[in-house]
């Protein structure tokens, strides 16, 4: 199951950082992450079916230009939750 885009969204806004989603015409979407002063950083084109795919891309790129974010301080604990789940389901 992948990364649901709006709940994405929903953690990137609350930890301080902009980034949006825009429909096109083409059957095309945009994400995009945007600096504190207002410039867009990064963005990526995605056709309609690659929801997941964008949700993975906002996360990665996220967590390169922001890396001291409380956003990436959150995904590191989900990470290691995540891995000691799987660790104890393992044994």
């Amino acid at each position: 199951m992948g990364r649901d885009l709006f709940v994405v969204l929903r953690m990137l806004h609350r930890s301080g950082i902009d980034a949006g989603v825009l429909a096109t015409r083409d059957e095309l979407f945009v994400v995009w992450l945007k600096e504190p002063w207002g410039g867009i950083v990064d963005a990526g084109y995605f056709r309609l079916e690659e929801v997941t795919q964008a949700s993975d891309w906002l996360v990665a790129h996220a967590l390169h230009h922001f890396p001291r974010s409380d956003f990436a301080k959150t995904m590191a604990v989900l990470a290691q939750a995540s891995a000691a789940v799987s660790k104890n389901a393992g044994q």
